[in-house]
Formats: C-alpha cells, sequence, structure tokens
C-alpha cells in the first residue's frame, strides 16, 4: 500500500476506504499542554521541537464547514407584530413566535 500525503490519507479515512495509516497529529484533536511541550523542549535539548517532524505526525489540516439542512440559508423575515408578538420566517424557513423582535 502506498504512503499517502497527509490530505489524501485524511479524506481517505473520512471516506472509509483504505490507508496506510490512521490520520493522526498535533492539531487533529491532540496538543500537548503549554508546560508540557516547554518542558520536552528543555529536555530533548531542542528550543524550536516540531512535534510533526519530531514524531512523524501528519500536518494539521481544517475540515471544511458542513451545511445540513437548507442551503444557503435565507434570510430572516418579520411577518407580523402585534400585541408584544412577533411572528417570523428563521434562517432555515421555519415559523417562529417570540415575544422579541429575533436578534
Amino acid at each position: 500500500m502506498p504512503e499517502w500525503t497527509c490530505g489524501q490519507r485524511a479524506v481517505r479515512c473520512l471516506c472509509g476506504e483504505p490507508v496506510d495509516r490512521l490520520p493522526y497529529g498535533v492539531g487533529l484533536g491532540w496538543q500537548p499542554w503549554p508546560q508540557t511541550l516547554e518542558r520536552w523542549r528543555a529536555e530533548s535539548g531542542d528550543p524550536q521541537l516540531d512535534l510533526q517532524r519530531r514524531f512523524g505526525f501528519d500536518n494539521a489540516f481544517v475540515l471544511p464547514e458542513l451545511h445540513s439542512g437548507i442551503y444557503p440559508l435565507y434570510e430572516p423575515v418579520t411577518l407580523e407584530e402585534s400585541d408584544g408578538f412577533v411572528v417570523w420566517r428563521d434562517e432555515r424557513s421555519g415559523l417562529a413566535t417570540s415575544r422579541h423582535h429575533p436578534a
């Protein structure tokens, strides 16, 4: 099995496809405490200790924003205001009622 780049490995893993190893690295849900990293740097004698390079971690990556349901969102619209109540259609096209106007 070939060794993939961090991005290829992450996409394949998220799609349930075979990978050479699971993606893992700083920024993927694990980050040492600042005091721990400082201690590791002191004990290793490397003040610029790069955890990714030293331990072979994958590059950190950011997952794209996920939009579930209606997208793009609608512009909220006030339909009625009476007796201290406000009725409006929200950004997902649902009706809402409140004693206060939506922010």
